[in-house]
């Protein structure tokens, strides 16, 4: 059962002590802890125990209080995890704190479990090689890159804090847009990710682009899509579109290269494309007046949310794709947005930046609300109904986690007590051209077309 611990200890072949651990509430790595001995209770101890612990600023638990608020123990740590001070009202108070450095488990041994390993913090070192390899580097046992100042293994495997919030707000999150996220996180007991957007993308939204809606497919004037259509001219062209302020905007592509931009009239309340020209730049003084005086607005990418998972009761869920819950979470985001950044005020969709549902609702979605697009195409499009492309930015409890793939990702599902969505929770049928579908939406797909 979640949040139940049974302890015992055998010795001589005898059992001496039967302990039941129940963590009855948890924020971050605060908790309430109740101790209840079914056997062996320590003498000076005259019922159950609550154990209320309190985290620093790395969720290490540094406060113990007793249920009338009286103080059992106090602890600092070094940098890598070793005790530097405790003190505690008695001996049996110290030996009964488990949960210490970084909101983990020291056993008898002195040994952390984190999850995927053990870590020894008088060496500063895990003690089991990393299980992705040398994805973090070639120093396969050293811990948080060996910067555990600013940086936090959540389970052997990943590196949240600072440096993992950086990385979002170069690439994933605009720095204005974050707190955001993270305030939302807290107040709505709410875990959500996005994919990456790319530097262009966060650099154009925080000059003010507007975010494109599913109304638009094309893609976004950077390197990559440039070096695609022009080869070894990329770079002469990359420099023009800088000068034009068109990268990171949404281009109209042709065979040929960029013929447009992508942009929303405000006037006529439409997305259209415009033309400009990234080999002759003085052709596009007409569009770039236009631009400069707010008559339109080019587009850059949206943020595209991956996650959105609600707790309550010590259990998380998904939304019901286009449920009131799911719009109520984008509504939330891009309010809030709105009073950080003025140029997004809510009324006016093309500058949302949540513009759709999570890509964790799209297989839903499309079966219940675009069931004719599912027959008619024989499934799903692969590459939005699997999860990814990795990497994907998760805020949960406002602090900020980069997956990498999706072992990380359903680690997290499945560490927040939250179920893998069904289509998720199995692999897919291989449809052909690209496509795919559940195995039982595959039935079904193939018993209509029997029928017709």
């Amino acid at each position: 059962l979640p949040g139940l611990e049974l302890r015992t200890t055998v010795s001589g072949g005898k059992e001496t002590e039967s302990l039941e651990v129940i963590t009855v509430g948890e924020a971050g790595c605060a908790q309430v802890r109740v101790l209840h001995w079914t056997a062996g209770r320590p003498a000076e101890l005259t019922g159950d125990q609550t154990r209320y612990s309190y985290d620093n600023l790395t969720g290490s638990s540094g406060l113990e209080l007793d249920g009338d608020g009286n103080i059992i123990s106090m602890e600092e740590y070094y940098p890598y995890g070793g005790t530097a001070v405790l003190t505690a009202r008695s001996q049996t108070g110290a030996d009964y704190k488990t949960v210490r450095y970084s909101g983990k488990e020291r056993d008898a041994t002195g040994l952390y479990y984190y999850g995927y390993r053990y870590y020894q913090p008088w060496a500063g070192r895990w003690l089991g090689a990393d299980p992705a390899g040398t994805a973090d580097g070639l120093n396969l046992f050293r811990m948080v890159r060996n910067n555990p100042v600013t940086l936090i293994d959540s389970n052997g495997l990943l590196s949240t804090g600072q440096e993992a919030r950086k990385l979002v707000g170069e690439a994933f999150v605009h720095p204005l847009h974050m707190p955001v996220f993270e305030r939302i996180s807290l107040e709505e007991n709410l875990s959500m990710s996005v994919r990456e957007a790319g530097i262009y993308t966060i650099s154009a939204l925080g000059e003010g682009a507007a975010a494109k809606g599913h109304n638009i497919l094309e893609k976004t004037i950077k390197p990559g899509s440039l070096k695609a259509i022009y080869s070894d001219n990329a770079e002469s062209i990359l420099g023009q579109a800088k000068r034009s302020g068109f990268v990171g905007r949404v281009g109209q592509w042709d065979a040929s290269g960029v013929r447009g931009i992508y942009a929303h009239n405000r006037l006529g309340g439409e997305d259209l494309a415009y033309p400009v020209s990234l080999e002759n730049t003085f052709a596009n003084e007409l569009v770039n007046a236009w631009i400069k005086f707010k008559i339109i607005t080019p587009y850059t990418g949206d943020y595209d949310m991956h996650d959105i998972i609600k707790f309550s009761h010590g259990k998380g869920h998904v939304p019901m794709a286009e449920s009131n819950e799911e719009r109520g979470v984008k509504d939330l985001i891009n309010k809030g947005i709105a009073k950080v950044d003025p140029s997004r005020p809510f009324e006016y969709t093309a500058m949302n930046v949540i513009r759709h549902g999570p890509q964790v609702n799209f297989v839903p979605y499309m079966w219940e609300h675009e069931h004719d697009k599912v027959v008619k195409d024989n499934g799903y499009l692969g590459v939005v109904a699997r999860p990814g492309p990795f990497p994907v930015a998760m805020v949960h409890q406002g602090e900020w986690t980069v997956f990498d793939n999706s072992k990380e990702l359903f680690n997290f599902y499945k560490s927040t007590n939250t179920p893998l969505p069904e289509h998720w929770s199995q692999d897919f049928v291989d449809r052909g051209k690209g496509m795919v579908a559940t195995p039982r939406h595959a039935e079904l797909l193939d018993k209509r077309r029997n029928m017709h």
